[in-house]
């Protein structure tokens, strides 16, 4: 018979968190290796390690490998057999027992679909790898979202991209749905580096938190396809799966790796008695503390990445309330144009600009801005006619002197197919006396090409994710349209 599937370290209860480590290219294992880092990390934080592997050794991924926006979470059982085989150890877990997971490269993909599919599972823990989209590099070394499975297994990889291409195919392994809660673990030096940028960017909408931690190799760390030193130690902190440590255990924690022989992070949190409760169990530390061992650049949606002893300003923002009271004073001339925001938000591809004024497109990566013609060549992506504004960020367009209010311009991203996946904006220009009432009584302008996704789009503050250099993917990835008032970028050196 197999090995049992979960590990349970001394002291656990029906109420300590759970954390299912996917395996998908292991039949019906369970844990062989008792000193795999796994059950370490299960015997110093107290959880749960479950081996979630599959029926036969080779996992497969819903409805061949086809997740759009029509078919966002391929997760019946119809799908795929891992469906109904987590699902039968996912219902043994007992329900007062949080649920988390974590893999690494294809296993982190495993991960993130069993928590996009599982209501129960809390969060996912992503090392290597995050979402592959279509068309965006890398590509998967199996050919994932430029092919089927099927197609990929009949004619090989690459040539099952040219013998037949996966059109359909949008995202791998599944559009990421909320709510969702993610940690994403890669070396700038991964050859799937890149993947982790196009889930944190695509994930970034409200109801979601994502956290992405980007590690570079240095001295004594080759980097490259792997984990990050710490990863189960920034694994319990970034998703929140154990208590804060408190600032004596930080300062101790401190103290520790500044000394001549640390032994590195889990050591010193083993060796330092603040840092453990009257169980024994650890605490999670921050991020600072996890940084000043292993340097990461971090970027964090949705709630902020805090510890429990961090002051918290119950106050509203003075910023705030000057926005509104500046907005009170009249209207602001120009209008801002976030440039990749129209790839996922339809409503992104509308706006207003007042007579006179100016506007301003601000992106990362390559694009560019043509005005277009009309509004034929607005619905066809069409460049015939138009005139390259500058394909470097900030492009500013001036509003024609003889504007008047009803005009509409046009403009498009002539960049790969760009425009056709949502890079393009309608300006309908307004006079003064409209921007001063505000927008109750304004009718809203109208798109020639509506777009079936609009009524999926939040009502919220729309902003954009800033530039990750050194990512191939940032050029093309499409930015989800973010709150910005949850939106907090964190830079650690």
């Amino acid at each position: 018979p197999p090995p049992p599937p979960r590990y349970s370290p001394a002291g656990a209860t029906d109420s300590s968190p759970s954390v299912l480590f996917a395996s998908v290219y292991d039949c019906d294992a369970g844990w062989p290796n008792p000193s795999a880092d796994e059950l370490r990390a299960a015997d110093a934080y107290g959880f749960h390690a479950y081996a979630l592997s599959n029926p036969d050794g080779y996992g497969t991924f819903g409805n061949n490998g086809i997740s759009n926006d029509d078919i966002p979470l391929p997760c019946s059982d119809a799908d795929s057999k891992e469906i109904p085989y987590a699902r039968t150890i996912i219902d043994t877990i007992p329900s007062t027992s949080a649920i988390y997971t974590s893999g690494f490269s294809q296993n982190a993909m495993m991960a993130y679909y069993y928590h996009a599919c599982f209501d129960r599972v809390s969060g996912t823990n992503q090392g290597g790898s995050g979402l592959a989209l279509h068309g965006v590099d890398p590509t998967p070394p199996g050919g994932q979202v430029e092919c089927t499975f099927s197609s990929a297994e009949q004619h090989g990889v690459p040539a099952c991209k040219v013998e037949e291409p996966c059109d359909e195919c949008m995202y791998w392994p599944a559009k990421p749905v909320g709510p969702l809660k993610t940690c994403l673990q890669t070396y700038t030096n991964d050859f799937l580096f890149g993947t982790d940028l196009n889930m944190f960017q695509t994930a970034s909408v409200p109801g979601n938190d994502v956290r992405r931690l980007v590690f570079s190799p240095s001295a004594g760390v080759a980097g490259g396809h792997g984990w990050s030193q710490d990863n189960y130690d920034w694994m319990v902190s970034c998703l929140d799966i154990v208590p804060d440590c408190s600032d004596t255990c930080e300062a101790d924690i401190a103290s520790c790796l500044a000394s001549a022989d640390p032994g590195g992070v889990r050591q010193c949190l083993e060796d330092t008695a603040s840092c453990a409760d009257a169980d024994g169990l650890l605490c999670a530390l921050s991020k600072e503390s996890l940084s000043s061992a292993e340097a990461a650049e971090i970027s964090v949606y949705g709630t902020p990445w805090v510890s429990s002893d961090d002051p918290v300003d119950p106050t509203p923002d003075e910023d705030e309330d000057e926005a509104e009271d500046e907005a009170e004073d009249g209207p602001v001339e120009a209008t801002e144009i976030a440039w990749t925001a129209g790839f996922s938000d339809a409503s992104a591809r509308l706006a207003t600009a007042l007579v006179g004024a100016d506007v301003i497109f601000t992106w990362s990566g390559g694009h560019n801005v043509y005005s277009m013609a009309g509004a034929a060549e607005y619905e066809s992506c069409s460049f015939a006619g138009g005139v390259d504004l500058g394909g470097s960020s900030p492009v500013t367009w001036a509003v024609p002197d003889d504007a008047v209010a009803g005009d509409v311009y046009y403009f498009g991203c002539e960049v790969g197919s760009h425009c056709g996946a949502g890079q393009k904006v309608a300006i309908t220009i307004v006079d003064g006396a409209d921007g001063e009432d505000g927008d109750e009584d304004e009718e809203d302008p109208v798109d020639p090409s509506p777009d079936d996704e609009e009524d999926e789009q939040p009502d919220e503050t729309e902003d954009v994710v800033g530039d990750d250099e050194g990512s191939a993917a940032s050029s093309r990835v499409a930015i989800a349209a973010l709150s910005a008032a949850t939106l907090s970028l964190l830079s650690i050196a």
